[in-house]
């Protein structure tokens, strides 16, 4: 139970923070047509990038990220926008729209992307056998920089 906390509440409270914003009837307009529209794509790629990276990161857990982990999370990021424009379909004073779902894709997977990246960073690069001795990657690019 402690896994599940762990990995997959993230995932699902933030699922329904999403819900819960998609319920909220009559969204305040922000500045004019444009301003207002630029603002809610942007909203649309943030909130569903926190979702790819929170699908990665629950998939993954500890170990490494593999295609399969990252193509799972953007099927699921896919999955979810399409149901969250759907809802929003019931919602009062909200309309529904395709490129939202475009928009939620490309969020999930630079969410993904940066979990990924950060991920690459935090953990120590896998040694290899150079020359008959073992070094680290991070030693090798060193090497190869003071070359």
């Amino acid at each position: 139970m402690k896994k599940f906390v762990k990995w997959w509440l993230p995932v699902i409270v933030w699922m329904g923070v999403i819900f819960v914003g998609s319920s909220i009837g009559d969204v305040p307009r922000v500045g004019g047509k444009t301003t207002d529209g630029l603002v809610h794509r942007t909203a649309h790629v943030l909130e569903f990038a926190v979702l790819g990276a929170l699908l990665l990161r629950a998939q993954s857990k500890d170990g490494p990220i593999t295609k399969r982990a990252t193509i799972n999370a953007l099927i699921v990021v896919a999955l979810y926008g399409a149901s969250d424009e759907f809802h929003q379909r019931f919602t009062p004073g909200r309309s529904s729209e395709g490129v939202s779902v475009m928009l939620d894709v490309v969020g999930g997977a630079i969410g993904a992307g940066v979990w990924r990246w950060w991920r690459s960073r935090r953990q120590p690069r896998p040694e290899r056998v150079v020359a008959g001795h073992t070094e680290s990657t991070n030693e090798a690019t060193a090497d190869r920089m003071a070359d």
